[in-house]
């Protein structure tokens, strides 16, 4: 591939029109849905770049045949088959190429039917040698957006949005429709902001990326992005995971501490215009907030974020692209693209892998760090935290590797959005929630345990 890593995360395909069902012994193809997704990832090779990774991609996606490359849906709705039983790729490098057209499986489930960019239909596989699922059939199916995903599970052609969920926007419209219940779950998704510490400006400087972060109003964040369905985060450790630190530096908004400390440290507004000037080179404090137009809500809150930081004296630039040029921009740092930007993933809970976004680049993280963070100390306890199988001193390194993110602030942790899951109640039951919701790629167990209620 040209001696680039094609980095493939865990969340890829986020926003996308897929959505998946389960048809079962009530007769007929009812449908599950998967309004967004994720992708499997694949480790980055020392010494390289992306092509590009596989990102939210928007809902109005390009479905494309299984003649040609597969579509965003196509692999979305793949992924959680994989979790079911079947394999489509041959090896990591075959999203596109070197297909398995006529893959069956040997889970739980078999392929019976691929139509691209349409629908996967599975059928129960009567000779898995483990407990067999309640449902006959499962159709992983796509839409053309999420109004018409939402207007399919009220006319109950469908039977829940499975992953990512919906909006926030459709709760109160979902609870008051007839069959319809609304399952809100801890997400697994993060958004923080990436720093760009190769880029020279102002951004290089700690004092000035925490003072950002003192700029930043969470909890308006929170009300006006999500309508109050998300969470405040501080690391890639979800805070109900015993290796989660809890005395992490929280930088709560508080305008008056930014403002100070870039008095302090010589960041003032020399000319009168507002804007603080850099001490270094006399110049305005104006940075660039790269952010993907595919991401309507990661739009809205870089708006949030450029208003509120100008209250502390910095002006911010809107860099709005689409989503090919923000991956483009995002993981090749030392091009000085941008000064900041929006960045999300889904570590999961079993997350080790996310750390490979702060790994130094000469530590092996060219092709993942956004940042061009480069801490050899902190390339050290990330190898004695992968390597240690001790669980309470893994636990002391995954403290120190928080702290040290917390305090240099390569990329500051925003929120943890909710997962909202609408589900039919009038024909199934024995949905699995975990979190994520009832389907994603750590959870494939309501696929299984679902059945007709009685």
């Amino acid at each position: 591939m040209d001696g680039k890593c094609k980095n493939i995360s865990r969340r890829n395909f986020i926003k996308t029109a897929g959505v998946a069902g389960i048809g079962s012994a009530l007769g007929g193809l009812s449908s599950l849905t998967q309004a967004r997704g994720s992708s499997l990832p694949s480790e980055p090779e020392h010494g390289t770049v992306p092509t590009r990774p596989f990102g939210k991609t928007g809902v109005n996606v390009s479905i494309l045949s299984l003649g040609g490359e597969l579509s965003a849906s196509d692999l979305l709705v793949f992924r959680q088959a994989f979790k079911m039983g079947i394999t489509y790729w041959d090896t990591a490098d075959s999203y596109g190429g070197g297909k398995n057209e006529k893959a069956i499986g040997s889970g739980p489930f078999k392929l019976k039917k691929f139509k691209g960019g349409e629908y996967i239909w599975m059928v129960k596989n009567e000779d898995y040698w483990g407990e067999k699922p309640y449902v006959d059939e499962v159709v992983f199916k796509s839409f053309g957006g999420q109004d018409a995903l939402n207007l399919a599970l009220k006319k109950g052609e469908v039977e829940f949005i499975g992953y990512n969920g919906a909006s926030p926007l459709s709760v109160e419209d979902f609870k008051k429709t007839k069959n319809v219940d609304v399952a809100v779950s801890p997400g697994i998704e993060l958004v923080w902001i990436a720093f760009n510490l190769h880029k020279k400006t102002a951004i290089q400087d700690k004092v000035v990326r925490q003072a950002i972060m003192y700029g930043v109003n969470r909890d308006r964040i929170i009300k006006m992005v999500y309508l109050g369905y998300a969470k405040p985060a501080d690391s890639f450790i979800y805070p109900e995971l015993p290796e989660h630190n809890p005395n992490l530096p929280q930088y709560d908004y508080n305008p008056d501490v930014a403002k100070k400390m870039l008095n302090d440290a010589g960041y003032v507004d020399k000319d009168g215009d507002g804007i603080r000037n850099d001490p270094k080179t006399g110049q305005d404090i104006v940075l660039e907030f790269l952010v993907p137009s595919d991401w309507p809500q990661e739009v809205k809150m870089a708006k949030l974020i450029r208003e509120q930081v100008k209250d502390i004296g910095i002006e911010v630039k809107m860099k709005v692209v689409d989503l090919d040029t923000y991956y483009e921009f995002i993981y090749t740092p030392t091009d000085d693209k941008f000064d900041l930007s929006i960045s999300a993933e889904e570590p999961g809970p079993n997350g080790s892998w996310i750390w490979e976004f702060v790994r130094s680049f000469e530590g092996g993280g060219k092709g993942w760090n956004q940042s061009y963070y480069n801490n050899p100390k902190f390339d050290e306890f990330l190898e004695s935290y992968l390597t240690e199988t001790d669980s309470a001193k893994r636990k002391e390194f995954a403290y120190k590797l928080q702290e040290i993110i917390a305090e240099d602030l390569p990329c500051a942790l925003l929120v943890r959005p909710d997962l909202i899951g609408p589900y039919r109640t009038d024909k199934l039951e024995g949905h699995v929630e975990t979190m994520g919701g009832f389907s994603n790629w750590i959870n494939s167990w309501s696929y299984f345990k679902i059945k007709p209620k009685e």
